[in-house]
């Protein structure tokens, strides 16, 4: 985890097999789910976003179906992650740059 932002697209792949393995067998423990999480927010947070983006479509396809205090921490995560990737865009004004050519 030494190698920050390109270590993250790496660990995408991984979190993805990660994500289809715990979907299919539940084999990992929320901990270390949750770490991943941390440290993906931490180093790449376009990444984390992404990955959360594609749970809540499996979820909205049928494809998916987490215990509801799941879907609602997922929910609440994506909420979080996205507001962070907003404010490190603002602090550097792309934010503003791209929304005012809408």
């Amino acid at each position: 985890m030494e190698r920050g932002y390109d270590g993250a697209l790496d660990i995408i792949c991984l979190t993805q097999n990660i994500i289809e393995a715990q979907v299919l067998l539940e084999c990992f423990e929320d901990e270390y789910l949750d770490k991943i999480t941390e440290w993906l927010m931490s180093v790449n947070p376009y990444a984390l976003e992404e990955m959360s983006r594609r749970l809540l479509e499996l979820e909205s396809r049928g494809k998916w179906g987490p215990d509801a205090d799941v879907l609602d921490r997922l929910r609440q995560s994506c909420l979080v992650v996205e507001g962070d990737i907003e404010s490190r865009l603002e602090s550097k004004g792309r934010y503003r740059e791209e929304a005012s050519r809408f």
